[in-house]
């Protein structure tokens, strides 16, 4: 399994990195692409520290935040950390630690431990080839995923909610060096049904590796 993480890892590594020297290079010299933004929202924000998430990518950003814990590990269990630290751009919707704590000990097990079943749901929570900020984000509407399904997203007042409210937005439009991230309580299911009702799980034979990360085509 260690071995099938890291040359999905690999691969995803190498096709992102085709494009690095194309970007603008931030202070800590990754590639940016991210347009500057007024600030990230949400009555979470408060809460989430978020210094130093500028000049990081994605993956480390997340990393640095303790509430997010369960999805950086998820992130290194899938052999997805590095490809998403490279320059994109990526938008992604992290649950929070609490997101993941609704889950039933033994689905979240099963998950962790099925390679492909853990990157089918992880790129679910992934738009590649775009920085989102949250206005353009709700202008949308509708964002293709790396998994392949969409994402439908709605804004009613100052809450911004996911698929018609599996989730919500807790703060949305934290800049990081290579996209935006939002961080958001509940963990989305891709709508291939992957998690059963009854904890068992399943995974097509097309379920997304890595590579579908390495997208980044606007």
């Amino acid at each position: 399994m260690r071995t099938s993480r890291t040359r999905l890892a690999a691969v995803a590594i190498a096709v992102l990195g085709l494009g690095v020297a194309a970007g603008e290079t931030s202070a800590s010299g990754r590639a940016s692409t991210v347009p500057p933004a007024e600030g990230p929202v949400g009555a979470a924000c408060a809460d989430i520290p978020t210094d130093g998430a500028a000049d990081a990518g994605a993956a480390t950003a997340i990393a640095a935040i303790p509430d997010l814990s369960t999805f950086a590990l998820a992130l290194e269990e899938a052999g997805l950390s590095a490809a998403l630290d490279l320059e994109g751009p990526f938008t992604v919707f992290v649950p929070n630690d609490a997101a993941f704590a609704k889950i039933p000990q033994n689905v979240l097990d099963s998950i962790i431990a099925d390679s492909a079943l853990l990157n089918s749901i992880l790129v679910y929570h992934v738009v590649s080839g775009a920085a989102l900020a949250p206005a353009d984000l709700v202008m949308a509407g509708s964002v293709e995923t790396a998994h392949g399904a969409p994402l439908a997203v709605t804004q009613d007042g100052e809450t911004i909610a996911i698929n018609g409210g599996e989730a919500t937005v807790l703060c949305g439009g934290i800049a990081v060096a290579n996209g935006y991230v939002y961080v958001i309580d509940s963990v989305l299911q891709p709508p291939s049904g992957d998690v059963g009702a009854d904890g068992s799980t399943s995974v097509a034979s097309s379920t997304p590796d890595a590579t579908a990360v390495a997208n980044s085509t606007p």
